[in-house]
């Protein structure tokens, strides 16, 4: 039997700027955005618990929770009383992570770290729905449909676009929102939007 103790002076920052090198280090490991996004679902927890989710070894989040501890992204937020045994409780930093890419300038400047957070995330998206087909608990019939996938290419009108940027944002409050109940089944959603860029090739002559 064990007892959460909390720190009552650990609180989230509202919002947390992804804006040094730290950071984007920090939150560009596959692992460690996935530390993020389980945080983000099941927290607070003690490592053990967190590696129960994940469904990995506990002994391999410790240096991963150090980086992002390092980095001001996550916290602690009390103990756990297992047997004689303290163990740490993490939450994270803040309710919601603002990365630095509001201007030309500043996505930019970070070309690279945004091409590194791109890869773990799709990484993770990849290995998630592969794990979850290989369960035999996917349906994609409509009555009982519970998955979806989808690529496609269109050409949209400003009105079209900005409706789309809508109803993803919609998505988004709509899991947001959820994060708040601990009812239900664990889902993941990955979203990536952008203009279509084709580079002409030309050949020498």
């Amino acid at each position: 039997m064990s007892e959460k103790l909390p720190n009552k002076s650990a609180k989230r920052k509202k919002t947390l700027k992804i804006n040094t090198p730290e950071r984007w280090q920090a939150i560009s490991s596959g692992v460690r955005f996935e530390i993020i996004t389980f945080l983000s679902a099941c927290g607070p927890c003690s490592i053990a618990e967190l590696a129960e989710h994940m469904l990995v070894r506990a002994d391999g989040l410790y240096h991963h929770i150090r980086r992002l501890l390092n980095a001001g992204m996550i916290q602690e937020v009390g103990y756990e009383k297992v047997g004689r045994q303290n163990q740490l409780i993490y939450d994270l930093a803040a309710d919601h992570y603002s990365f630095d890419v509001y201007s030309k300038k500043a996505i930019a400047s970070n070309i690279e770290r945004l091409k590194k957070l791109n890869s773990a995330i799709f990484r993770r998206s990849e290995r998630l729905f592969a794990e979850a087909l290989e369960s035999g608990k996917l349906s994609f019939n409509n009555e009982t449909r519970n998955a979806f996938l989808r690529s496609d290419t269109a050409r949209l009108t400003v009105s079209e676009r900005q409706r789309a940027i809508d109803l993803m944002a919609e998505l988004t409050r709509l899991f947001e929102n959820a994060r708040k109940n601990r009812d239900g089944d664990l889902y993941f959603l990955t979203l990536q939007f952008s203009p279509l860029i084709r580079h002409s090739k030309t050949k020498d002559t």
